[in-house]
């Protein structure tokens, strides 16, 4: 899904919400395995950088005039998180 995501994003500039959710829910899947704690503590730390990157995204927007991060690459770094 990561390699799909790349090509994509490098063909189009955009990261299908698709391909996103794809891996959160092979992430959790993989974190449920291990145990249901640490599923849990991968939803909150997926949280804590989802809201980390979508504020820095939106500041360097807000400083800068332009985008430097999309949406796609804030929920794609929060899954991996």
């Amino acid at each position: 899904m990561l390699l799909a995501a790349a090509v994509v994003d490098a063909r189009i500039g955009r990261l299908p919400d698709v391909l996103t959710l794809g891996v959160v829910l092979a992430g959790a899947g993989l974190a449920y395995l291990r145990s249901p704690d640490a599923l849990l503590t991968g939803l909150l730390c997926a949280l804590v950088v989802f809201a980390a990157m979508d504020g820095l995204r939106r500041l360097y927007r807000r400083v800068r005039g332009k985008p430097g991060l999309g949406f796609g690459d804030v929920k794609l770094l929060a899954a991996l998180s």
